[in-house]
């Protein structure tokens, strides 16, 4: 019995070689790159490393601007600095009320930062020479253009009540940042009362204070 085998092809047992080695190449590349990458994303790159301010942006913020009643086009000034025509402006109404009678003031508000935040307004820095704050009725409220019809009464009480904790009152509904989305302008409404009741103990009194206007961060 005459038993053949077959002839190796040494052609293609080269060629799986060659494969074999051009695969095993490509593989220990890939790893290199791998590791490189690691060592720069665990900076251990030298001088690869950047400094963190580089790649930092602000954290949004709002920024408050306000602007008086009564003058057209509206003239904006930072929130921290009204103008007397704000500040005073409670103080001018008040001078000039008698029993039965009322006045209003109005300003508005702008968000002109980053970022939406609550609006809020105080009265500070109340000064009185006898009872007149006592007999003051005050009622604040809060509405935005973009819902022109809802007014928020925020506060209501004396005008000494309103001064007496140093309270901040805050809006229901947040000030979105101005933009060509949200063109919001917000609206407080300050009205300031004599109440018929009043005596003539008040006679002769007059009161000074300020109002502050606020904007805090939206945390949702």
């Amino acid at each position: 019995m005459v038993v053949s085998f077959p002839m190796m092809r040494r052609g293609r047992h080269r060629r799986h070689r060659e494969g074999y080695g051009l695969f095993a190449s490509l593989l220990r590349l890939c790893l290199a790159v791998v590791l490189l990458v690691g060592a720069l994303v665990l900076g251990l790159g030298g001088s690869s490393y950047g400094s963190p301010s580089t790649h930092c942006h602000p954290a949004p913020a709002g920024i408050l601007k306000v602007a008086p009643a009564g003058v057209s086009p509206l003239v904006w000034y930072d929130a921290t600095q009204p103008p007397p025509a704000l500040t005073n402006q409670i103080t001018q109404i008040a001078s000039h009320l008698y029993p039965g009678r009322s006045g209003t003031m109005v300003a508005y508000v702008k968000n002109t930062g980053t970022a939406a935040g609550i609006p809020s307004i105080a009265i500070r820095d109340l000064v009185d020479s006898g009872e007149l704050s006592g007999n003051l009725v005050v009622a604040i409220m809060y509405s935005s253009s973009l819902r022109p019809a809802t007014k928020y009464q925020v506060a209501a009480g004396t005008l000494k009540d309103l001064t007496a904790s140093d309270a901040s009152f805050a809006a229901p509904v947040r000030l979105n940042a101005y933009s060509s989305c949200y063109r919001e302008i917000g609206t407080w409404t300050i009205q300031v009362t004599m109440p018929e009741t009043a005596g003539n103990e008040v006679q002769g009194d007059w009161c000074t204070c300020s109002a502050v206007f606020g904007l805090t961060g939206v945390t949702h």
